[in-house]
């Protein structure tokens, strides 16, 4: 899995001993994974999201103005993939 082949590692938020695969891929990570696990990546997340919903609404909002043919092109690709 990895070169030194370590297959448990300790997540820095729970603190728990989990397999690899139970965090997300980073190449220049330690074990080429993340330090936190995907439960706790997603909670913190999460989190975050509530904690600036504002800020991240103005900014998505900000973002398509500026770049409503990307966004507009984007989309009808979208579309068109799910049909």
């Amino acid at each position: 899995m990895n070169d030194l082949n370590i297959e448990m590692k300790r997540c820095i938020m729970c603190g728990k001993l989990k397999p690899l695969p139970e965090f997300h891929k980073k190449r220049d990570g330690k074990y080429g994974v993340q330090s936190r696990c995907k439960k706790c990546q997603k909670d913190c997340a999460a989190e975050y999201y509530d904690n600036n919903k504002k800020y991240i609404k103005e900014k998505s909002t900000e973002y398509r103005k500026k770049n409503s043919k990307r966004t507009a092109i984007r989309n009808s690709l979208n579309s068109q993939a799910i049909t």
